[in-house]
């Protein structure tokens, strides 16, 4: 969980660099969202950034993407990110 302290900017160079190191794949527990408005208000509300892995990832050339849903049971101390905390998989 560290992509979320990332700008766009920053998020997008991190991932390529991810997939240049990544033998098989990756595995990130983040926060997902696919629209963009909702990531807007995130931003606005928390300071966190949320992303749509499944557009990103597609986009620096991984496949076989996977996002998983955690609860707050899975994940303390993220209650207030309802339905954003995510296990994401991805070969690379």
């Amino acid at each position: 969980m560290c992509y979320i302290y990332l700008g766009s900017k920053d998020f997008k160079k991190a991932i390529k660099e991810a997939k240049r190191v990544a033998r098989v794949g990756v595995i990130f527990c983040e926060f997902n969202e696919t629209n963009w408005i909702k990531r807007f208000m995130i931003r606005l509300t928390t300071g966190y950034n949320a992303y749509d892995y499944t557009k990103e990832l597609n986009r620096v050339g991984f496949h076989d993407i996977e996002i998983q849903k955690l609860t707050p049971a899975n994940w303390p101390g993220t209650e207030k990110e309802n339905g954003l905390r995510a296990v994401i998989s991805a070969r690379a």
